[in-house]
């Protein structure tokens, strides 16, 4: 079954085979795989002789190539406020460290911080340098690889090797933008084999055994039908999506029958379809009561204790980033920076060119971006959630540049 790969308009391959921009999508590809399709590859190099050695290397060398030969493109896209905000980030987390209120704080901020400055904030720049939304379409045959990856390795290596067990947070949600992209596709051009990894991914975050990517899956379809899909009767659409849930609930329980026998013949975990059946599916896990601690924290201290200050408090993190950024800036700093970052996603959606952008931004925010940080994991571990906000930067930029004639 093919799938249809356009390369961007933009990008004459065969006149300039060795462009900055091309490695610019280049670049912009490598960092949507590497946490799935890359990962994947790995760990079929890692059992082949010679190359088990010198896989890491030769990923680290594809990485660092195609930042040097996109340097030019970089050059042209970014300005001097893109790299002023990287390092006076860079710099902020530096200090946070140096004048940690507590010292597990800094230790833990230390470990993190090669991985923050180096890659993950890094993914700044490369979001604020788009301008094509042709890279969507390599981002989304990437997504559907990375999804029949997964489905490969699990065939291959087995629940046993891939260390699966009943919950599985960091796999589903390093698979979870990918199924929304490939959703988004779907609902816009009805292909097959759209709808074959759409499945697919929907069921493997099933069997990963957490609510969370499962959660976010279903507000992106949601967000999907009531701000992107154009139809000629939104009525008739409308009745369409309630007739579908209807008989969804109606025939729950031989759903999850259906499901959890499919999950369950894979050796995966059923624990999502059994939380349904039994209707623990809404019980917090413990975040209530981190909440509790963490408002009681931000009562007594309104002013804020500092950057990460929230893992003082908690196992892990805060599981919500209002209350880490109330907790680290202030309620008055931290709803100023939500505020900002709020107005970012409005604008830049307001401004996207097509339904397709649109499609990429709303699955990047119901997933790792933004989503899943009212749920899971801390901002200051998130590349994708740096990654949107080059985005927006970048899709606004692109307007004003269109509007006053600028060269893009």
């Amino acid at each position: 079954m093919a799938i249809n790969r356009e390369y961007p308009k933009n990008i004459n391959i065969l006149e300039k085979p060795f462009n900055s921009e091309m490695f610019f999508l280049f670049l912009f590809c490598l960092v949507w795989a590497n946490n799935t399709l890359i990962s994947d590859l790995k760990l079929v190099m890692y059992r082949l002789p010679f190359f088990n050695y010198i896989t890491e290397i030769v990923v680290y060398l594809f990485f660092i190539t195609a930042i040097l030969l996109s340097v030019s493109y970089f050059f042209e896209r970014l300005r001097l406020s893109d790299i002023f905000l990287y390092f006076a980030v860079a710099a902020g987390y530096q200090l946070g460290i140096q004048y940690a209120a507590y010292t597990e704080v800094a230790t833990v901020l230390s470990e993190e911080r090669r991985d923050f400055i180096l890659f993950i904030l890094t993914l700044f720049l490369v979001g604020a340098a788009y301008r094509s939304e042709k890279v969507i379409d390599y981002l989304h045959v990437l997504s559907v690889y990375a999804i029949f990856a997964d489905l490969a390795s699990l065939i291959i290596f087995g629940t046993d090797t891939l260390q699966i067990g009943d919950d599985n947070m960091g796999m589903a949600y390093k698979l979870l933008p990918h199924v929304a992209l490939t959703a988004g596709y779907f609902f816009e051009k009805y292909k097959k084999i759209d709808l074959i990894a759409m499945i697919i991914g929907f069921v493997l975050l099933i069997s990963y055994g957490t609510r969370g990517p499962v959660v976010a899956i279903i507000v992106f379809a949601f967000a999907y039908f009531v701000f992107i899909k154009q139809t000629k009767n939104k009525i008739v659409a409308y009745l369409a999506i309630i007739l579908f849930l209807l008989v969804v609930f109606l025939f729950m329980d031989e759903i999850i029958d259906f499901l959890r026998e499919i999950v369950s013949s894979m050796g995966m975990s059923t624990r999502i379809l059994d939380s349904f059946k039994e209707g623990e599916i809404a019980d917090p896990n413990g975040r209530d009561n981190i909440n509790k601690t963490l408002l009681s924290v931000i009562k007594e201290n309104p002013w804020g204790l500092g950057v990460a200050a929230d893992r003082e408090f908690t196992t892990a993190y805060a599981h919500n980033i209002i209350l880490e950024l109330w907790v680290s800036f202030g309620v008055l700093g931290g709803s100023l920076i939500f505020g900002i970052l709020i107005a970012l996603y409005i604008s830049a959606l307001s401004k996207c060119e097509s339904s397709k952008e649109k499609t990429f931004i709303i699955a990047l925010l119901c997933t790792n971006s933004f989503f899943k940080l009212f749920l899971s994991s801390s901002y200051l571990l998130e590349p994708n959630f740096f990654l949107l906000i080059g985005l927006c930067v970048g899709i606004i930029r692109r307007a004003k540049e269109k509007n006053t004639g600028e060269k893009l």
